[in-house]
């Protein structure tokens, strides 16, 4: 099981990509490994609340939730949501920004090789990128590798694009945070 799975992961990192990639794939669901975590062995329980913690944070992946975790443990933003619904004024759903600043419009794009490494996948993710900009919608590109070497240049660059922002005007689209 995947609970079972999480359980005997070598470390916490792993127990949460163990986690939320199933529950991103719909193989389970969080309310399922919340009572395999009351019903189950204590051993490993701790790496498998670790993972049930990340899924439920809304990050679809371990690097989104470490900068999801940066950015909100910082204390410098009012609101941080993880993968909103992003809607332009005629109704054009917008793609989903890893995370959002909603007080300013701001989106934050992980940008990882792994996950966009064939040229389809690389061509669609400077899509997306090119699809905010239309929309006025301001992005910061990171990588995993930054966010793992240097979280405090991450949370500063976050911190200048979002000062920059305030006093201006925000994008005019509509965030809805998801449940």
């Amino acid at each position: 099981s995947f609970a079972d799975a999480a359980r005997d992961a070598p470390s916490v990192r792993d127990a949460r990509a163990v986690v939320i990639e199933a529950v991103q794939r719909e193989l389970v669901t969080l309310e399922e490994l919340r009572a395999e975590v009351d019903d189950g062995p204590r051993c490993g329980s701790a790496l498998l609340r670790a993972g049930i913690d990340a899924a439920a944070s809304g990050a679809w992946s371990v690097p989104e939730h470490d900068l999801l975790q940066v950015l909100q443990r910082s204390g410098r933003f009012p609101v941080v949501w993880a993968n909103p619904v992003l809607q332009a004024p005629d109704g054009t759903r917008l793609p989903t920004p890893d995370c959002w600043l909603d007080d300013v419009g701001l989106a934050i794009q992980v940008h990882s090789r792994r996950h966009h490494f064939g040229v389809k996948d690389w061509e669609h993710t400077l899509h997306q990128d090119g699809v905010f900009a239309e929309y006025g919608v301001p992005v910061i590109a990171i990588t995993p590798h930054q966010l793992r070497a240097n979280p405090s240049d991450v949370l500063a660059r976050v911190g200048r694009a979002h000062a920059a922002r305030r006093g201006l005007a925000r994008p005019n689209v509509l965030a809805t945070p998801r449940v």
